[in-house]
């Protein structure tokens, strides 16, 4: 836990990615302040830290590295991400095996969704009729078309094939879902 003056950062950082506020101005200062004190050296002189440790307390504080936390802070705030739906289908006795692996997902899959621009990505699994109903945001729809083409997409989906209904490229069988409401 870092601790500047009085103000705990870790859990500020976490208080603020859980409480939704990404978009607010005041979290946009917060990171300013956070971003100028972190690449200017002021936690370094202060506490006597290196950049790679302000680097990891930044990754720590708000889940990002700080080149992706100045794309939060001054884009985000301005641009709408695109909400997409979709259901897919596990097999009725892998259940427990598809939850296992995402609970392991491999970290550089992990990377490259978000590389691809997803965020707030969520599955959801109906016991009784075996469906998977999944909600992920996303900045642009051709830098999420272009996940599919990756080298880790293809193995995450040769990975799981034997677990849910594929396609032949072993790509899942997806159903997308029209938005009809939605509350911020």
């Amino acid at each position: 836990m870092f601790v500047f003056g009085s103000l705990d950062w870790t859990s500020l950082g976490h208080f603020l990615r859980k409480g939704g506020v990404w978009f607010s101005f005041g979290f946009m200062f917060v990171c300013f302040c956070f971003l100028s004190s972190v690449m200017f050296g002021r936690f370094s002189s202060v506490h006597g830290a290196r950049e790679a440790q302000n680097k990891e307390l930044c990754k720590r504080f708000f889940g990002t590295g700080y080149k992706d936390l100045l794309k939060l802070c001054f884009l985000k705030g301005w641009m709408e991400m695109i909400r997409k739906a979709f259901v897919m289908k596990v097999y009725p006795d892998k259940h427990e095996e598809y939850e296992r692996r995402h609970k392991e997902i491999w970290p550089e899959m992990v990377k490259a969704l978000r590389d691809h621009g997803a965020r707030n990505y969520s599955i959801f699994l109906d016991k009784e009729t075996h469906q998977l109903f999944a909600y992920v945001e996303i900045e642009d729809e051709e830098k999420w078309r272009q996940m599919a083409s990756t080298e880790i997409n293809q193995k995450w989906w040769a990975y799981m094939a034997p677990i849910m209904e594929t396609h032949p490229d072993n790509s899942p069988v997806t159903k997308d879902l029209k938005m009809v409401f939605h509350m911020d």
